[in-house]
């Protein structure tokens, strides 16, 4: 049984016991239970109050019906071609989680309940700026063309930094320059990158830049020589929608491996690539969902092996810590899960508060989801 049919199941079992629990319990009450089963199967239950009316109602709904295949969703939001391979790969299900009684009542639960507007932001923390050290300044424009970055990165050993745009052309930019002083064109949009040796790197191409689940990502190996950027190797191919990757040896064996996010759109994947004394790649995958934004390396439990640590943004929002068993085995649990309002965008690791532990720096703001808005949840914790 897939784990789609098991999650259709489970959902009219609690659908019942949802019926059959609440005959006491007012309308009212009914609609919000009958939202957190449904509307927490999958990920954090969504308070009505962090979207606005209209973002509900026109942006998160439909998308919604469509993930639960709900008759009455509309067609024109999927390309026919896409929406069949979706549901051949178990994504989208092959008839209606819901009924449409509970559909309606779940939806006037949300319209009865979320704001006009979304809910402001708490008042941000007034931060001290020092305008003597630091004052802004436009690196390079391009007028008239809309910048469309995808890569922007700081490298110091190689004293530049690098930025890449989605049709395929990075600049360099050496410290202490304000126009690039160099550029290459690679096959397709450019998401991170890594030196490895003197005007060498390892670079990752997401294949599109654009939301998709094609797998037509790659990492390959570039340097330049002779004033000539040259291609040495394509390391792995056919990834989906990659984001970031790093550096790490996991299993011990004295070979580094990768570690690499796959954003995907509607699939994704996070899983680590182990490189062999013979030059074979072989996947190891963690955990196959979408959105995984970065993961970072680190031996959080201090116990002497490099465990990871990961973003998970797409609907279940969750930072994840897969703990290193030794032998290239891992065991995953979960540090902290957000509402699918949150629009998780980055994390990284430090001890902030200088007690000899790590600690977790989470940021919220993604809006190219279906409710664009400010949102309350947009901050940095």
């Amino acid at each position: 049984m897939t784990k789609r049919a098991i999650l259709n199941n489970l959902i009219f079992l609690l659908a019942l016991g949802v019926v059959w629990g609440t005959s006491s319990c007012n309308p009212k009450e009914e609609d919000r239970k009958l939202a957190e089963m449904y509307c927490g199967s999958c990920h954090l239950f969504p308070e009505p109050k962090l979207l606005s009316k209209d973002s509900w109602v026109n942006g998160v709904f439909p998308e919604m019906a469509i993930r639960m295949g709900y008759k009455n969703a509309d067609p024109t939001l999927f390309d026919p071609d896409e929406y069949q391979r979706l549901v051949l790969n178990g994504v989208l299900p092959t008839h209606s989680m819901i009924s449409e009684k509970h559909w309606n009542r779940i939806l006037e639960y949300y319209q009865d309940n979320a704001p006009l507007k979304s809910l402001p932001q708490q008042a941000p923390i007034q931060l001290q700026t020092n305008e003597e050290m630091f004052a802004p300044e436009v690196l390079w424009s391009s007028p008239g063309q809309s910048p469309n970055f995808s890569l922007l990165k700081v490298i110091p050993e190689q004293g530049a930094l690098f930025a890449g745009q989605r049709e395929g052309k990075i600049y360099v930019f050496p410290f202490g320059t304000l126009k690039p002083q160099d550029s290459l064109f690679v096959p397709s949009s450019p998401s991170d990158i890594q030196a490895v040796g003197q005007n060498q790197f390892q670079l990752l191409l997401m294949g599109k830049m654009d939301p998709n689940d094609w797998h037509n990502g790659s990492l390959i190996e570039i340097k330049k020589e002779n004033s000539n950027w040259k291609l040495l190797k394509q390391w792995v191919k056919e990834l989906n929608r990659p984001v970031q990757f790093v550096f790490a040896d996991l299993n011990a064996d004295a070979q580094e491996d990768w570690v690499i996010s796959q954003f995907g759109h509607y699939m994704g994947k996070l899983a680590w690539y182990e490189k062999g004394k013979n030059g074979q790649i072989k996947e190891h995958e963690l955990s196959k969902v979408p959105g995984v934004r970065i993961a970072q390396v680190i031996d959080l439990n201090q116990d002497g092996t490099k465990d990871i640590v990961a973003l998970l943004t797409q609907g279940d929002e969750r930072i994840v810590w897969f703990k290193n068993l030794g032998s290239g085995k891992f065991e995953e649990q979960e540090l902290a899960r957000f509402s699918p309002v949150y629009g998780s965008s980055y994390l990284d690791i430090a001890d902030i508060n200088q007690d000899g532990k790590p600690d977790l720096i989470h940021s919220c703001g993604d809006n190219y989801d279906y409710s664009y808005a400010w949102r309350c949840c947009m901050n940095l914790h």
